[in-house]
């Protein structure tokens, strides 16, 4: 039994190549969903394309979240290939500039905002436009015990995972 009612959706994962985000990927597919990896890093996309070869309910796509042009076209593709529009967002993506938040250069604190906050909101309005109407769509905003408990040397992580 699919209990998690994911058979032949179409989710889409963002940081879904490595860590967290490929655990997810991996549960969507063993529950019978078709998944839509997309991740920043192109080492990290290949290896999970190699790794679900076996199946032909993943396509993965190395893609910036905060592009949005990119990210349509992306979705337009799992749209295309799989003939379903996208049910289910897991806004999984982040980035950390490690260091005491006094000496995090301010370029690198701007691009962790840009990533962890803005691409889940280009994301969800993304899935938004792909979504099909009137249908039932969830949308999952990874956060991280960082955001509540704030861990030495991860100032702007903290900021951005409570943000969410």
């Amino acid at each position: 039994m699919n209990w998690l009612e994911l058979e032949h959706q179409t989710c889409i994962v963002t940081g879904g190549a490595k860590g967290l985000g490929a655990g997810i990927t991996r549960a969507f597919i063993n529950n019978g969903a078709r998944v839509l990896v997309l991740d920043h890093d192109p080492n990290a996309v290949n290896a999970i394309t190699a790794e679900l070869r076996h199946t032909d309910a993943v396509l993965a796509m190395a893609v910036d979240v905060t592009n949005e042009s990119a990210v349509d076209a992306a979705l337009a593709a799992a749209t295309q290939q799989w003939e379903r529009a996208p049910s289910v967002l897991v806004n999984n993506a982040a980035i950390t500039s490690p260091g005491p938040l006094a000496d995090v250069p301010l370029d690198a604190w701007e691009r962790q905002l840009h990533i962890n906050l803005g691409g889940y909101l280009k994301m969800a309005r993304a899935f938004h436009r792909h979504s099909t109407p009137n249908t039932a769509r969830s949308i999952v905003n990874i956060a991280s015990i960082s955001g509540k408990n704030a861990q030495p040397q991860s100032g702007g992580y903290s900021m951005s995972k409570a943000a969410i």
